[in-house]
C-alpha cells in the first residue's frame, strides 16, 4: 500500500505596492482636532514668549490732585518698540519718585515738561534727563536740586498749559523747562485737536487715558493677565488701527495726517505760525509766576540719504521762536550747536537705538545726557542763588 504524499502548494508572496495601499480614512473631526491642537500649542507659545519682545500695556489711575489720569503708582513700563528699557512710576505719574516736603525744603525742584521725549521710555530711569540733572546736583556738594519729569506721549503746549498749575501746587518748583523735540517745534503749533486755530486760537483739554480701556488693563494687571493677553491685545489693536486708516483713505501702517504746521514746511504762512506761537507763550505765562524756559532739540545730526546731516532745517524758525521768548521774558535754549559739536567730537548720535534707525526717533542715552547738561548749565547760570 503506497504512502500518500501531501504536496503543499507554495503561497504567492504579496508584494507591497505603495500605490495600491489601502487608504486610511480620517474623519473631519480628527482633522479639526489636529488643527485646533496645533493652533492652541502655537498660540500658547506666542503668549508665553511674546511679552518679552512687546512693550507693556499702560496702566493709569485717576489723580484728584492733578485732575486727570496719571500712570499708576508702582507701575513699571517695559519698552520694546524703540530701545530696550523699563521705567518705574511713583505718585502723580512721576518717574520713580514722589513729592517729599522734607526733601523739597532741602533740595528745590525743577520741573521738566515734554512729550514722549521727556517720558523717556526708551532709556532706563538712571539715563533719563531728570535723573541725570538730579545726580549732577546730588548731596555732597554745595549745589542741591531735584529735577522731576512730567511727560507723556503726544503731549503738546496745550497739555503743559493745563497741567502746570496742579503740579506747581504739589512741588513748588523754581522753574519750568519745556522740551520741544517732536519734529522740531511741532509741539508749539496748532494740531486742531488740543490746540485749535479756528475760529480763534484756543486750548482744549483731552484726557490722557481711555477710561474703558484703562478699566480693562487695570483688571488684567490686578489678576496678572496683562502679559498673557498682550500679544492678542496688540494684534487686535493694530488691525483696528489699519482699518481706521483705510476708512480715512490712508495706506495701512502710514503715519496719520496732522493739520497745522507739523513740520513747518516752506509753504506755511510765517505770520500765522508766529501769531499762534505768541498766543501759546502768552497762555503759558498766564498759568505761572515761575520762570519758563523752552528747550529746542532739533533733529540733528540725522542720517539722510546715506549721509549725516548736521544742518537744522528749522534754524530760521528757531530764531523766530527765540525772539518771541525774549519779547515775553521767557528763557530759550537752542541745542543745535551742542548736538552737532558733540557728534563731531565723539561720533555718537543723540537719537536712535539698536532696534531702530540711527539718528532718528527718540533721544537715546547720549541725547538724554546732552539735554541734562544744557539744563544744568542754565540752572547754574540763572538760579545759582536758589541752589
Amino acid at each position: 500500500m503506497g504512502t500518500a504524499t501531501l504536496v503543499r502548494t507554495p503561497r504567492k508572496r504579496r508584494i507591497h505596492d505603495p500605490h495600491h495601499a489601502p487608504a486610511r480614512r480620517y474623519s473631519a473631526a480628527r482633522y479639526l482636532r489636529l488643527w485646533a491642537g496645533g493652533f492652541g500649542a502655537a498660540s500658547m507659545l506666542v503668549m508665553l514668549v511674546a511679552p518679552y519682545f512687546l512693550s507693556s500695556l499702560n496702566v493709569y489711575e485717576w489723580s484728584a490732585e492733578i485732575g486727570d489720569y496719571v500712570y499708576e503708582s508702582g507701575y513699571v513700563h517695559r519698552e520694546r518698540g524703540e530701545g530696550w528699557a523699563t521705567t518705574s512710576y511713583g505718585r502723580f505719574g512721576l518717574t520713580g519718585v514722589s513729592p517729599d516736603p522734607a526733601a523739597q525744603a532741602q533740595m528745590p525742584p525743577a520741573l521738566i515738561w515734554g512729550d514722549s521725549f521727556v517720558e523717556g521710555h526708551q532709556v532706563s530711569d538712571a539715563q533719563k534727563a531728570a535723573a541725570q540733572v538730579t545726580q549732577a546736583f546730588a548731596p555732597g556738594g554745595q549745589e542741591r536740586l531735584r529735577a522731576l519729569a512730567v511727560g507723556h506721549s503726544y503731549w503738546c503746549v496745550a497739555d503743559y498749559y493745563f497741567n502746570i498749575p496742579p503740579y506747581e501746587k504739589l512741588v513748588d518748583p523754581i522753574c519750568h523747562f519745556i522740551v520741544l523735540a517732536e519734529h522740531g517745534l511741532a509741539d508749539m503749533c496748532p494740531d486742531e485737536d488740543r490746540f485749535l486755530s479756528k475760529p480763534t486760537y484756543r486750548f482744549v483739554r483731552r484726557a490722557v487715558a481711555d477710561t474703558h480701556k484703562n478699566q480693562v488693563t487695570k483688571f488684567l494687571a490686578r489678576w496678572g493677565l496683562e502679559d498673557a493677553l498682550l500679544a492678542p491685545w496688540k494684534a487686535v489693536r493694530n488691525i483696528r488701527a489699519d482699518l481706521e486708516q483705510l476708512r480715512r483713505g490712508d495706506p495701512p501702517g502710514s503715519a496719520s495726517r496732522h493739520p497745522g504746521c507739523l513740520r513747518l514746511a516752506q509753504d506755511v504762512d510765517v505770520n500765522e505760525v508766529t501769531t499762534s506761537w505768541a498766543y501759546a507763550l502768552t497762555m503759558l505765562k498766564s498759568r505761572t509766576h515761575k520762570p519758563i524756559v523752552l528747550i529746542s532739540v532739533p533733529e540733528v545730526p540725522a542720517l539722510e540719504k546715506g549721509k549725516i546731516r548736521c544742518e537744522n532745517p528749522q534754524s530760521q524758525w528757531n530764531a523766530r521762536l527765540a525772539e518771541l521768548c525774549r519779547e515775553q521774558n521767557l528763557g530759550f535754549i537752542d541745542m543745535t550747536e551742542t548736538l552737532v559739536r558733540d557728534y563731531r567730537a565723539t561720533g555718537k548720535l543723540s537719537r536712535g537705538f539698536q532696534n531702530g534707525v540711527p539718528g532718528s526717533g527718540h533721544l537715546n542715552a547720549r541725547g538724554q545726557y546732552l539735554l541734562s547738561h544744557e539744563i544744568c548749565a542754565y540752572l547754574r547760570q540763572h538760579f545759582s542763588d536758589s541752589l
